[in-house]
């Protein structure tokens, strides 16, 4: 598979969401260089991204800017307004580059995503008094995620948070 970067035209082939490039030079601001080399680092790029649609996709604000075409990834994105600005993020926002560079260098070192396992404190259990009739069942457990403070925060703005009620 090729390793094709959002460029804001909503591409339905793109499995990026930043390039190397753009990672390196981020951290790079802060002192961080990675001996990998590129393709490495573009599969560790794929991961972050694949893991960020997983976990945020369906919680990003705004709507899909070219919904006439199968946009691969979920963003670009219209109506999704810039903090402390009165504009429109255009393109792919700096954050969500940013917030896949930190999945990425950590996707260099461990998985992701975690395989989820069923909670042990999730049952159903029911009783009969009359007739003794027990029985209990294990439901699937929530997935949790791991925090990761450096990404997670990045992504303030561009996914809705909390709980909305709708009428």
């Amino acid at each position: 598979m090729a390793f094709v970067v959002e460029d804001g035209t909503g591409l339905i082939n793109s499995n990026a969401y930043t390039s190397v490039a753009f990672m390196r030079a981020y951290f790079a601001d802060v002192g961080t260089t990675f001996a990998q080399a590129d393709g490495l680092l573009q599969v560790a790029i794929i991961k972050a991204t694949r893991y960020v649609e997983n976990r945020f996709g369906g919680r990003w604000l705004g709507q899909r800017e070219f919904p006439e075409v199968p946009q691969a990834l979920g963003w670009p994105r219209l109506y999704v307004m810039q903090p402390d600005s009165c504009e429109y993020y255009t393109g792919v926002p700096e954050p969500l580059q940013r917030a896949v560079s930190e999945y990425a260098a950590r996707a260099l070192t461990t998985e992701l995503q975690p395989v989820p396992t069923a909670s042990p404190f999730v049952t159903r259990t029911k009783k009969k008094a009359a007739a003794v009739e027990i029985e209990e069942q294990r439901l699937p457990g929530l997935q949790l995620f791991t925090a990761i403070p450096a990404a997670d925060l990045q992504l303030r703005g561009l996914i809705f948070s909390g709980s909305y009620t709708y009428r």
